[in-house]
């Protein structure tokens, strides 16, 4: 079974792939589901489910994942992003939350067309890519707000 951890991580894999893991409740369970069969389907060991690292320091296993989870919603195919699911979902999570524009457009337009020989390499990057960013702007709005 998977620890809350691991859990939080690939969802925020997933909000870095797609701009959009809060979408709603439909978009989660899908998510969830897609986390659960790849986990699976891959076997992966526990220290493949910790996505805080910088790109070089993932392993196969978990560049695999990224990608495998990013395919099972639907945002990733054929080493890239979908470009309709990717708009669908965004358009969606921006409906419920405005106030992240900024971040879902630079992460869109920074992140959005990462290529690596390897599809599993180029989701990773395209994760740490959005991941850096978002962590990025919400530390500007953190120090704002002080």
């Amino acid at each position: 079974m998977m620890n809350k951890f691991a859990l939080g991580s690939v969802l925020a894999l997933v909000l870095a792939l797609t701009s959009s893991a809060l979408a709603g409740e439909e978009c989660m369970k899908k998510i969830e589901a897609g986390i659960k069969q790849c986990v699976a389907d891959m076997k992966l060991p526990p220290a493949d489910l910790a996505f805080d690292k910088d790109f070089a320091q993932y392993s196969n296993g978990t560049k695999c994942l990224l990608k495998c989870v990013g395919e099972f919603i639907g945002v990733f195919k054929d080493g890239k992003l979908v470009d309709s699911t990717l708009t669908t979902m965004t358009n969606d999570f921006l409906k419920e939350h405005p106030e992240e524009k900024e971040m879902t457009g630079t992460i869109l337009k920074d992140c959005k067309n990462i290529s690596e020989a390897c599809p599993c390499a180029t989701a990773a990057k395209m994760f740490t890519c959005a991941r850096d960013i978002a962590d990025r702007l919400m530390k500007g709005k953190m120090q704002k707000k002080n």
